[in-house]
């Protein structure tokens, strides 16, 4: 290889300017270890000059090439954000301009991809959970992940334009037969009744919080569903952070005014409160 080529340490690139030094794509020897978009380009024009040198006189020149820079599927990766196998699979679905060297991908530098807003189905342990959490309005028997993946997916329906569509879409054709709050609602989304599933998905949340601990959970399984922290929640309800903070650990001595404060800022409606007592440590 002449000494106008350059060999560093990285990944193996391709100057995609094969047809200008008048070589067959799958035999190419110009290929060259490259770091940079730069270097990329100062290749490409090494050979577009040696072409034109070397066909001055001939009566038959190589026509001019189409081809454009390259990147590799780590390079277009790291640039979008995504993972080398989604761009993989962006690359065989015909979704980016890429193509085919022998085992690896090689996608034109530049290119851009819409990303697919259609939401996923969900597995049958996930729409279990949140037949139950639609059933419960709450969180409740909810920990690690599982109640963090809940959570955010009340709250897409929640704020969703069309949250009929978005069950339609997780559900599929999965659509359950029982007759819980929750199945009833995801049931009526596949019915096209579009207006009722809104009324229930958006319908204020009303608990018998008569103890402590029951509107210390109702607190803090809103507050998840709403991901807000405590600071965030006190602001909104103009008390002081510990008092937040006592609630969701059913501490007593909250007054009245402070609870309903708190709940009215997550849009709770209590059918009863816990009785105002003192904590005798403090």
């Amino acid at each position: 290889m002449g000494s106008d080529y350059r060999r560093r340490s990285g990944r193996h690139r391709i100057c995609g300017r094969h047809r200008i030094c008048g070589r067959d794509r799958r035999r190419c020897y110009s290929w060259v270890w490259l770091n940079t978009s730069q270097e990329r380009a100062e290749h490409a024009d090494r050979h577009g000059e040696a072409q034109r040198s070397g066909d001055a006189g001939s009566a038959q020149a190589v026509p001019p090439s189409y081809d454009r820079v390259v990147v590799t599927t780590e390079e277009y990766a790291n640039e979008h954000g995504i993972s080398p196998r989604r761009v993989r699979a962006l690359a065989a679905a015909g979704r980016i301009p890429a193509q085919r060297i022998g085992t690896s991908w090689v996608i034109e530098a530049g290119a851009q991809h819409e990303p697919s807003h259609a939401p996923r189905p969900m597995g049958g342990k996930m729409r279990a959970l949140l037949i139950r959490a639609l059933r419960d309005q709450s969180l409740v028997g909810l920990t690690g992940p599982d109640r963090i993946r809940v959570a955010r997916h009340l709250a897409a329906l929640r704020t969703a334009d069309e949250p009929a569509a978005l069950l339609r879409a997780w559900f599929r054709d999965d659509v359950p037969t029982g007759w819980s709050p929750g199945e009833l609602i995801v049931r009526q989304a596949h019915e096209r009744r579009d207006d009722r599933v809104i009324a229930l998905v958006r319908r204020p949340r009303r608990t018998f919080a008569s103890t402590p601990e029951r509107l210390a959970r109702a607190i803090t399984d809103e507050r998840t569903i709403r991901q807000l922290s405590r600071v965030e929640l006190a602001a909104r309800a103009g008390v002081a952070v510990d008092v937040v903070a006592d609630l969701e650990r059913g501490r007593p001595g909250v007054g009245v005014g402070a609870m309903r404060s708190v709940l009215r800022a997550l849009e709770v409606e209590p059918l009863a409160l816990p009785p105002v007592t003192t904590d005798p440590g403090r």
